[in-house]
């Protein structure tokens, strides 16, 4: 339950500061350069003001706050974290859909809806010994699955032209492909004899195995930029972005893996591209 109560915590404080942003802007006013902001401020001369409700970084075009949407594509790194023993890091691809709110204040949002590779190799070894008989067992397998993951993310916004962000919210994971593929090789000897030497390849699809749903936080960093400088933020961004999403949900069914908890954990080094709704 207390996994609960962080998800849906996270989730209000993401809902709560896109809806204090949008309400932000509604009572900005217009500064000397005829930009939103406070009179007050002379913007010939500073190059840090204050804008309604968060600081207006100089340099950057002030087109005003906007919507763009785009596509990225790039590597995940993933494993299981929890009781489950011996398992590593695989890799995989990730790309989707996004659409950025992205403000020339501080804060902004993005939602996105992609396609993630999870999963985990297990690599194991076990010896038994057995009325003189040794049996010596090696498994190698990977777990591959196929993810649809939204995460919905609040974004701060650091620099001018080349933009630095932090990020940070709750996402929501649906399985929709899950297969056991490799080899567990297992041989019996006494004393020095060999008895046996077999090796079973695994190929099979083990989606009923796990929890199709998965819920969580994901966190991350990155750089965005324009493409054409002297459009500002009226020319379409390039974005960087590495971000980890670690999941609060018992991937494994209990009845399949024997009362053990596995919780997601993925790493995403992407990029992708944002065209401007407006011009």
């Amino acid at each position: 339950m207390k996994k609960i109560y962080l998800f849906i915590l996270i989730t209000v404080g993401f809902v709560s500061i896109i809806n204090f942003r949008a309400i932000a802007g509604k009572f900005e006013g217009a500064d000397n350069c005829g930009n939103p902001g406070l009179t007050f401020l002379n913007c010939n001369n500073l190059n840090i003001g204050y804008n309604g409700f968060a600081p207006s970084i100089s340099g950057y075009h002030r087109g005003g706050s906007f919507f763009c949407v785009g596509a990225q594509t790039g590597l995940s790194i993933a494993t299981f974290a929890g009781d489950m023993k011996n398992t590593t890091m695989k890799t995989g691809i990730t790309g989707g859909l996004i659409c950025v709110y992205n403000s020339d204040q501080v804060i902004g949002g993005q939602v996105e809806l992609n396609f993630v590779q999870t999963g985990t190799k297990i690599k194991a070894s076990d010896v038994q010994n057995i009325a003189g008989l040794t049996t010596l067992s090696e498994a190698d397998i990977k777990y591959n699955f196929s993810n649809i993951i939204m995460p919905m993310l609040v974004k701060a916004y650091f620099g001018s032209k080349v933009r630095f962000f932090l990020e940070g919210g709750p996402y929501l994971s649906m399985l929709i492909g899950a297969r056991e593929k490799g080899t567990d090789h297992m041989t019996t000897t006494s004393g020095l004899t060999v008895i046996s030497d077999t090796t079973i390849s695994v190929n099979a699809d083990v989606k009923k195995d796990f929890n199709s749903f998965d819920y969580g936080f994901a966190l991350g960093s990155g750089l965005l930029f324009p493409i054409y400088k002297n459009r500002g933020s009226h020319s379409p961004f390039i974005l960087f972005t590495v971000r980890y999403y670690y999941g609060l949900t018992n991937i494994l069914k209990q009845d399949a893996f024997h009362d053990m908890k596995s919780e997601n954990s993925v790493f995403e080094i992407k990029a992708g591209i944002c065209i401007p709704l407006s011009k």
